[in-house]
C-alpha cells in the first residue's frame, strides 16, 4: 500500500467515525450514554 492509499483510507476510516457520532447524538445517545456514565461511577464510589 502506498502512502496516499494510506492517507485517503485514515481519512476514510475518520470520515466515517464521525459520522456515526453525528448519528448517535442526533438521536440522542449522548444523554443515556451520560446518564449510564454517571450511574456507573456513583456506583463504584458508593453513593448511588
Amino acid at each position: 500500500m502506498t502512502d496516499r492509499q494510506r492517507m485517503y483510507a485514515r481519512a476514510a476510516v475518520l470520515l466515517c467515525g464521525a459520522v456515526f457520532l453525528a448519528v448517535g447524538v442526533a438521536r440522542g445517545e449522548l444523554a443515556t450514554l451520560f446518564l449510564k456514565a454517571t450511574n456507573i461511577c456513583l456506583e463504584c464510589i458508593g453513593i448511588g
